[in-house]
């Protein structure tokens, strides 16, 4: 049975309802899915979308939407087909709700910031869905998903009307939509479920027990028709089975509600309290958690880490180098693992300092490999490694006073984002 969720009494100001999409009560969907691979060419498209440092682009315009596009089409994908597998009993109120969810996951497709191309291919797969199912998609919305492709593959036309830029407010103003409709609909939904319980499954579990004490506690009811039929009487299977219904139901609305985006502190303490209610660390998804981080993150202004994967993945490429010539130094080695420690090396360093980091994890392992050109001495070797070893301590109170004001404004920014110097790119 559900948690009793105890309301949230957070201010919440009422927005207008998404343009797409299509209205509550509308006759069932035809049950069009996409399928995904995570496979190695997929993820490597995204790992690139990494490297390829955005013009103009701040980090709050960064990390508006975190949620990648292919997770929220799965989960849109999963509502569909619920919704689908219960054509053959029509249900107005439940319709309503499940193409409420199916809207305000394909708002955020629609209406977020793509960041990868994996995002834009997504989208525009969406795009095509939508209109496949027979509903209007607004030029602008349309224009958004040509603009990606633009952007990430440099293909795509847009007449000189729908050339201009989205206004700076409207991303802000579309995460603020969605969050007010996705928490709008859980408590309806949420609603509709302890409705059920209190005024059909309680009084009719009441009932079955009722019926049931005229009886042996030890009868096999199967074996005696008088018995089981009284008690199908009480009809409490039918009424359990709703229940279950709408608790499925309920949980798909809190889980858009968690991976949507929250515009602002208040409604994040709203997401909190609610995931905490639940118990949303037994759910089997890690994702909400992800997106709660990425929450606090993005309203605290330390960026998206997710963005930076590729250039945290240099520094650790870059520090197990530096590692294994610190425990190896003595040792010698051939010509062709220096050249390929060197290549690595290089490679790694290029990505560093050649992509812009979008979050302070990023900003830290830039600096940290950087540390060394900046010192030149040779502690200054364990900056990417372990710069809690007693030989980088006792270097650094030796070097100058620019290389020490340098790396405590590293140490600084590792306390303020939570990174342990020791263990990053471990």
């Amino acid at each position: 049975m559900a948690t009793q969720l105890q309301h949230a009494d957070f201010p919440m100001t009422p927005l207008p309802a998404s343009t797409w999409g299509r209205a509550p009560g509308q006759p069932v969907r035809p049950n069009i899915r996409i399928a995904f691979s995570a496979s190695p060419a997929v993820l490597a498209v995204r790992d690139k979308a990494a490297d390829t440092p955005d013009a103009v682009k701040t980090l709050d315009e960064i990390a508006a939407t975190h949620v990648p596009f292919r997770a929220l089409l799965a989960e849109r994908n999963a509502l569909v087909d619920h919704l689908d597998s219960q054509a053959t009993s029509p249900d107005e109120a439940r319709d309503t709700i499940l193409c409420s969810a199916i809207n305000n996951v394909e708002n955020l497709i629609l209406g977020g910031v793509s960041h990868t191309p994996d995002d834009t291919i997504v989208r525009l797969i969406a795009l095509a869905q939508v209109a496949a199912e027979g509903h209007e998609v607004d030029d602008v919305t349309a224009a958004r998903g040509i603009k990606d492709a633009q952007r990430h593959f440099g293909i795509g036309y847009l007449h000189e009307g729908l050339r201009d830029e989205q206004p700076l407010g409207a991303t802000s103003a579309a995460s603020a939509t969605a969050w007010q409709s996705a928490y709008d609909l859980y408590c309806i939904k949420r609603a509709e479920r302890r409705s059920h319980e209190a005024a059909v499954v309680k009084p009719a579990y009441a009932r079955y027990e009722a019926v049931r004490a005229q009886w042996p506690a030890d009868l096999v009811i199967s074996g005696n028709p008088e018995a089981q039929a009284a008690l199908d009487a009480v009809d409490y299977d039918a009424a359990e089975d709703r229940f279950d219904e709408l608790v499925m139901i309920e949980h798909a609305a809190l889980m858009s509600l968690l991976l949507t985006p929250v515009p602002g502190a208040s409604e994040l303490a709203t997401k909190l309290s609610i995931f905490v209610a639940e118990e949303g660390w037994d759910f089997k998804s890690a994702e909400a958690n992800l997106i709660m981080r990425d929450d606090a993150r993005r309203l605290a202004g330390h960026g998206a880490v997710q963005q930076d994967a590729a250039l945290l993945a240099a520094f650790k490429a870059r520090r197990a180098e530096s590692a294994f010539w610190l425990d190896n130094g003595t040792t010698p080695v051939t010509d062709q693992i220096e050249e390929r420690s060197n290549e690595i090396v290089r490679d790694a360093e290029a990505m560093l300092f050649g992509t812009q980091a979008t979050s302070i994890e990023g900003v830290i392992a830039k600096l940290r490999a950087l540390f060394p050109y900046f010192s030149q001495q040779p502690y200054s070797e364990r900056a990417p490694v372990d710069p809690s070893h007693s030989g980088f301590r006792e270097g650094l109170k030796e070097d100058g006073g620019n290389e020490q004001v340098l790396w405590a404004c590293i140490e600084d920014l590792a306390r303020i984002s939570g990174v342990n110097l020791a263990e990053q790119g471990a």
